[in-house]
This record gives structure tokens, C-alpha cells and sequence, in this order.
């Protein structure tokens, strides 16, 4: 009974070892770790707008006195990362450093259309942030960051007040750096172990700053030539900027050639045939929609001998906004061809231009 018995273990192990011969192998996916802990680097480019306005201690202006200065920036970030342990959040601190290129003009300090008016001059060449991130890991394995961020703000400007049509040119202004704070908030996505990319908004705030008003002229018997001086004084000047960024960061420590691994559903069975369903023929139809506005501005001087910047004769100034809307679509085959097209319309408003004279002495 012992040999029977042992006679047929060894052909039913037999068997079982031909059935594992036989049987396809299995690629298992590794699972790599990865946190958003770490030292990065990184730039940007962006763009917005800011907003100066200033205050009339003879009351309030006729032309608003604010002056929008669009804008465009370049610059750098460095920062750092921490990734609680066991949790999807992220905390860290980063600094930024831009190159700013903001430049916009606007009439201000006409507390009556009888008052000779000033050209205010904004110009903002450099901007920076020390700030604290906060937010969270998600999306699949966690390569998805979401985050709110906030601190201090730093901005290098030129102001200019040149009240018009006075010759010799009557002019005061600033030049230097002002503090104030930011906020913000983004989306990060890691696109490989070392480099990620974000889409960012950022509101900085830089407070008032009292800048000296120059004299001007008070027009007392309308329509003669007949001013009196009125005396200088302080304008208040209060300031913010709007401005997204897309950047790019290199995560220190990384390998910068370095891949994340495939999915597990990517690991097919070794000795069988790919039974992945292709389709002959893929559809994409989508659509978008999005509302604008703009501003252009036309700034005459004077004559030339009045070859100031910041003297004006008139300005010409045309407020636009626009609707629009697309539809969109792909049509992709099994053969890699593809046909695809879009269909969008929309509307602006017609602008009317507003001239505003200035008055000579």
C-alpha cells in the first residue's frame, strides 16, 4: 500500500507541475511610491492686469482716476514640499521672483471739468511673493495637487502725476518698492517623478501710499482765459494686481529622465493573445464659451515743443466687450486618419470713443 500510495503522489505531482508548464505567466506592475515631499525649482510666465487709484483731496474725480496698467511677467520659484505622512496633505513655503513689464495712464485729480487735469503714469517693472501652500494630493496616485497659498508680496513701480497743458512741465511721482500681501490658488499635476506643471492665480494687495499732487490752475471766468494757481497737495494712492502663471518644476533629487511606471491593467498575460477590444472608429465633440473685454487707449501730446511723455493735449479712449461660443469636433479611425472641425460665432459690443480735452495755459 505504501508503494501504491507513493506511486500515485508522484503522478499526481507530475500532473501538477505539466498544468504549471502550460499556464501562461503573469507580469506583475510594481508599485512605486512617490510624495509630493521634496525641494523643487521652477518657472513661469503669466499675465493680468493691476489697478491704481488715485484720490482728489478737492473731491472726487470726474474721470475716475483709476488707472488700469495691463501686464505680462517672466520669472522664477523655488520652494519646498512636505507631504504628511499617511495622508493626501501637502504643506510647504515658496518664493518667486518676476521680471513685470505694467504700464497704463489715466486722467485724474478733474474735480471739475473747469479744473486743468493731471495725467497719472503707472509703470511696474518687477514683482516677488514669500508665501505658505497648503493643499491636497489627489487624482489617481495622488499627482494631482489642489492648493491655496498666502504671505507677503513685493512690487518695484514708477508713479507719475504731470498736470496737463502747463508749460514748463509741473511733475511729482514715486519710485521705489512697495510691501503688501498676496493670496492665491492653483492645480498642480506631476507629469513624471521630477517635473510637474501648474496653473496659477495670484491677488496682491500693496495698500495706499501718499504721493505729492502737483499745482494747477482753477479756471474762474469761463469760457476767457482767466486761471488762478491752486495750490499742491497729497493724493492717496491705493493699489492691487491680478495675475495668472503657468509653471513649470523640477522636483530636486529626482531623475529628470525618469517615467512613472505602467498601470497594472497595461501588463498583458505572456502566452496569450491580446484580446483588447480597438475600435474601428472614435467620436470627440465638445464645446466652450467665454466673455472679454478690452480697452484701448490713444495718448496725444504736444506740439514739439511740448515733447513730454506725460503732457497731453487729448485722449482717445474705446471700451469693448465680446460674447463668444464653439462647438468643436474629431472624428478618429482605426487607419490614423482623422477629421476634424469647429463652428463658433459670437458678438461685440461697438465701442464709442470717450475724448477728453485738456485746456492749455
Amino acid at each position: 500500500m505504501k508503494k501504491i500510495s507513493a506511486a500515485v503522489f508522484g503522478l499526481l505531482l507530475g500532473a501538477s507541475l505539466a498544468n504549471a508548464a502550460d499556464m501562461p505567466s503573469v507580469a506583475v506592475a510594481p508599485r512605486a511610491l512617490w510624495f509630493w515631499t521634496g525641494f523643487y525649482i521652477g518657472g513661469q510666465v503669466g499675465g493680468g492686469f493691476g489697478s491704481s487709484r488715485f484720490s482728489d483731496p478737492a473731491g472726487p474725480a470726474i474721470f475716475g482716476g483709476n488707472v488700469r496698467s495691463p501686464a505680462v511677467l517672466g520669472g522664477g520659484q523655488i520652494g519646498f514640499n512636505w507631504q504628511v505622512a499617511n495622508t493626501i496633505w501637502v504643506v510647504g513655503a515658496e518664493a518667486d521672483a518676476n521680471a513685470l513689464s505694467a504700464d497704463g495712464t489715466a486722467t485724474c485729480l478733474a474735480s471739475s471739468g473747469l479744473f486743468i487735469s493731471a495725467n497719472c503714469r503707472v509703470h511696474q517693472d518687477a514683482s516677488g511673493s514669500l508665501t505658505g501652500r497648503v493643499g491636497l494630493a489627489t487624482g489617481a496616485y495622488g499627482r494631482t495637487l489642489i492648493y491655496a497659498k498666502g504671505g507677503l508680496a513685493v512690487l518695484h513701480e514708477q508713479i507719475g502725476l504731470t498736470t496737463n497743458g502747463i508749460l514748463p512741465q509741473t511733475s511729482t511721482g514715486f519710485d521705489g518698492t512697495r510691501w503688501g500681501w498676496t493670496i492665491g490658488a492653483g492645480v498642480e499635476k506631476a507629469l513624471t517623478p521630477a517635473w510637474s506643471v501648474r496653473l496659477e492665480y495670484d491677488y496682491a494687495n500693496f495698500g495706499d501710499i501718499n504721493v505729492a499732487k502737483p499745482a494747477s490752475f482753477f479756471q474762474v471766468l469761463p469760457p476767457f482765459n482767466a486761471y488762478v494757481a491752486t495750490a499742491g497737495g497729497t493724493s492717496g494712492v491705493s493699489q492691487d494686481l491680478h495675475t495668472v502663471k503657468l509653471g513649470l518644476n523640477l522636483k530636486l533629487g529626482e531623475d529628470i529622465h525618469a517615467q512613472w511606471e505602467p498601470p497594472a491593467s497595461d501588463y498583458r498575460l505572456r502566452g496569450t493573445a491580446d484580446a483588447a477590444y480597438v475600435p474601428d472608429t472614435e467620436i470627440e465633440i465638445g464645446g466652450r464659451t467665454w466673455y472679454s473685454s478690452g480697452r484701448f487707449q490713444k495718448d496725444l501730446g504736444g506740439t514739439a515743443s511740448q515733447s513730454q511723455q506725460d503732457l497731453l493735449v487729448s485722449r482717445l479712449t474705446y471700451d469693448t466687450t465680446s460674447a463668444t461660443g464653439e462647438v468643436f469636433g474629431r472624428i478618429d479611425t482605426s487607419s490614423n486618419l482623422f477629421l476634424k472641425g469647429f463652428v463658433g460665432g459670437g458678438s461685440s459690443a461697438q465701442p464709442f470713443p470717450i475724448r477728453t480735452r485738456f485746456p492749455t495755459r
